[in-house]
């Protein structure tokens, strides 16, 4: 039970941005237009410590990479960009799912 907790905790750390939650609208932003938007979000975030995830044009999801001390540290090679999403334009879906 303690991983789940731990996780939730990490969940809970990141801000969405605004922009990328918006409903109503579909973007299309590029992979690092989607990190930009989270360091503003997250002011203690670096472009090293996250990763853009897509298939095909969709969005996956946007990894950020913590140490064991539960620290944010940068990602390694199992989180390389490019690798992950090789899309210039990535569909963001209209709305965030609610957090429970």
């Amino acid at each position: 039970m303690q991983y789940f907790g731990v996780a939730r905790e990490l969940y809970e750390r990141v801000k969405v941005p605004e922009s990328l939650a918006a409903s109503g609208t579909r973007q299309s932003p590029s992979a690092d237009q989607i990190e930009s938007a989270f360091a503003d979000a997250n002011p203690w975030l670096k472009s090293d410590m996250m990763s853009v995830s897509c298939r095909g044009e969709n969005l996956l999801d946007v990894r950020i990479c913590f140490g064991r001390d539960l620290f944010p540290r940068a990602c390694g090679a199992n989180e390389e960009e490019a690798r992950l999403c090789r899309s210039s334009k990535i569909a963001v879906p209209s709305a965030t799912p609610a957090r429970p």
